[in-house]
């Protein structure tokens, strides 16, 4: 799979002991699988989102990756979604799935209930 963006990371190396120290920084590269559409801290993290997926970027000596974060329990459900299911959160060509269309027209209720998946909606990566 080609990467079709970077990302650049200011990291800092080191912490100040007060602040007319000052910490070293550095900038890197770091190759992403998408294009990166959104960047921002979260409790003192910097989270990158490639591709309409969110990952963390994790420093490991001097070199820094990205790791994936699975935001699925985070994420609306689309309005055609079964009101109690859930989404797959995939990192390559599929984006996301979900069971939408919710019916009635299965009378066995197999699942517990009365209301059914009428069906499957995939979203790929490219929209």
């Amino acid at each position: 799979m080609r990467h079709a963006s970077v990302a650049l990371c200011a990291v800092s190396t080191g912490l100040a002991a007060n602040a007319s120290q000052a910490a070293e920084w550095q900038v890197q590269r770091v190759d992403t699988r998408a294009r990166v559409i959104a960047t921002e801290t979260a409790k003192s993290q910097v989270h990158v989102n490639a591709g309409g997926l969110w990952y963390r970027v994790v420093i490991g000596g001097e070199q820094a990756t990205l790791e994936f974060i699975d935001r699925a329990a985070e994420m609306k459900l689309p309005e055609n979604a079964l009101p109690d299911g859930g989404m797959a959160i995939a990192t390559d060509a599929i984006a996301r799935a979900w069971l939408a269309e919710p019916t009635t027209r299965y009378d066995h209720g197999i699942l517990g209930d009365k209301i059914e998946a009428g069906s499957l909606v995939i979203e790929t990566r490219d929209g």
